[in-house]
């Protein structure tokens, strides 16, 4: 089973859609890969929400060795919860 994927208002009748993938090229540095998730958030059927979300990791994952997690998004002008 994959270990990250999308989790959208479809669960709860809504029609917005999402899509995570492993990117080569799309990271930092050249041709470092990079997680992106992309989609699009609908209200339509009393929905609103994409998101993405990991199993829970066996061991635990350790970020100790790094800082934090950088965030690069592109909006379309409307306010949305991070």
């Amino acid at each position: 089973a994959a270990v990250w994927g999308p989790l959208d208002d479809v669960v709860m009748g809504g029609v917005s859609l999402s899509e995570i993938s492993c990117v080569d090229g799309a990271g930092e540095e050249p041709d470092a890969p990079a997680m992106v998730f992309r989609g699009s958030v609908s209200t339509s059927n009393s929905g609103g929400f994409a998101s993405v979300r990991c199993r829970n990791f066996e061991p635990a994952l350790d970020a100790g060795a790094y800082d934090g997690i950088e965030l690069r998004v592109k909006g379309d002008g409307q306010r949305y919860k991070l």
